[in-house]
């Protein structure tokens, strides 16, 4: 953990044992929502080494998200030399594959001062927890309901950024789904798809021009850049046999893919679910289902991204903490 102020700036990074923290009832993080995170993980390789996947991704991300809240940015670089020596440090609950240790890097508020101010005091700190499979018992196609009422975000909005606030944005449609039977929501801004829950989407199929395309929404501000999303996009072009790309996907030019049979398979994609394949949409009432529940694209680039992660492979996104890990003293 390492705290800021606006006199004195950034303080010394620490690394201490799991504690509760003491907030002052006029915390602004509690009254106003001053608060961003990240979500990524290390692994364990076959050797015993520990690696992480793209962590100068998720410090870059985290900077966008502070720019937003108004908060003082942490230099990625040195970010992910904190995150080095806390993994060194707490190697051992590290577990072996297919499990892996989830790291939770947020920064908050520490301003205590009622009314919506700048803070002036910050906390950017890491948590981190052992984390199974996020498939028990296998992987399961999920089903989605396309929501036409709630927004999880809008242009010149938050969207863009990993903020608290944008997970609770439309929960209670969220939990509408749950109720009917559904595993999320599929979020619009107007008629164009945006995410699947907290996760990006992706759709494998026969577009209008008769080219088979895996295609994604392109970022426009409503959409969190994903990290996944973005290895997805990098793998799915080194492929042969379909273009990949980034563009307005409208619910109309889904409706008319499914009705002319020309879905092959639909996927989210993300930091706990790595990909996830969607069996059917729902859209007022209409089922939409692709060709494959569960299809062999999907499982490629799961297999390549989890080669990656676990240093199956030697790959560019894999960061080797033993290798490159530097011990400061200023730690």
């Amino acid at each position: 953990e390492v705290l800021w102020n606006d006199t004195q700036g950034w303080g010394k990074p620490k690394i201490c044992p799991w504690h509760n923290f003491s907030l002052h009832p006029f915390n602004t993080t509690l009254h106003y929502a001053f608060e961003g995170f990240e979500g990524m993980k290390a692994y364990r390789d076959a050797k015993g080494k520990i690696r992480t996947f793209r962590p100068e991704m998720n410090a870059k991300r985290l900077s966008n998200t502070s720019k937003e809240l108004c908060f003082p940015t942490f230099e990625p670089t040195e970010f992910v030399k904190c995150l080095d020596t806390l993994l060194k440090l707490d190697e051992k609950w590290v577990p072996e594959e297919p499990a892996s240790l989830y790291m939770r890097p947020t920064i908050v508020s520490m301003t205590n001062k009622l009314g919506l101010h700048i803070p002036n005091e910050t906390m950017l700190y890491v948590v981190c927890s052992p984390s199974g499979s996020y498939f028990k018992g296998g992987i399961k196609p999920v089903k989605l309901k396309i929501e036409t009422e709630g927004v999880r975000a809008w242009p010149g909005g938050s969207g863009n950024a990993k903020f608290g606030a944008n997970y609770t944005q439309g929960i209670k449609y969220v939990k509408a789904a749950f109720a009917q039977g559904y595993q999320q929501v599929i979020w619009l801004n107007g008629k164009s798809i945006t995410e699947a829950g907290a996760s990006n989407i992706f759709f494998h199929w026969i577009n209008s021009k008769g080219q088979k395309e895996l295609v994604t929404p392109k970022l426009d501000g409503t959409i969190l850049p994903g990290i996944t999303r973005d290895s997805v996009l990098q793998l799915g072009r080194e492929e042969k046999g379909f273009i990949t790309t980034e563009r307005v996907i409208t619910v109309d030019e889904l409706l008319q893919a499914d009705k002319e049979k020309r879905i092959i398979e639909l996927f989210m994609c993300g930091t706990a679910v790595v990909i996830a394949p969607i069996g059917s949409i729902v859209y007022n009432g209409k089922e939409i289902a692709p060709h494959h529940a569960n299809g062999p694209l999907s499982e490629k680039i799961r297999g390549k991204l989890e080669d990656i992660m676990f240093g199956r492979v030697e790959h560019p996104f894999s960061h080797k903490v033993n290798q490159y890990l530097t011990l400061y003293s200023s730690f």
